[in-house]
């Protein structure tokens, strides 16, 4: 951080639980950062929300990564976020018109 300046996002880009274990520590430790998770996150053997595996942030700080479709035009936004399962990650896709990262 030092070098580079406060990391601003942390994007969990996979929906396999191995990345989900250590995901809500890392994302603890950068408690500023704005935390971007693939759609269709799941838990085993119960559904938990995303707050059960550490994750502290909330709000405007969680959102769920746009598709390639969005990104490009392909479907319009009503259409993204009726692909995700309902929970709280589709609250957060709502927010995909103005929360595009600008690394994309």
């Amino acid at each position: 951080e030092a070098q580079h300046g406060p990391v601003r996002h942390v994007v969990l880009g996979t929906v396999a639980l191995e990345h989900k274990a250590t995901f809500g520590p890392f994302a603890q430790y950068f408690s500023k950062a704005t935390l971007w998770f693939q759609p269709g996150q799941w838990s085993f053997p119960v559904q938990v929300p995303i707050e059960f595996l550490g994750v502290t942030q909330s709000g405007d700080q969680v959102r769920v990564l746009p598709s390639s479709q969005f990104i490009h035009g392909d479907v319009t936004l009503d259409e993204e976020v009726k692909s995700i399962r309902p929970s709280r990650y589709q609250a957060a896709a709502k927010k995909l018109d103005a929360a595009i990262p600008e690394w994309i």
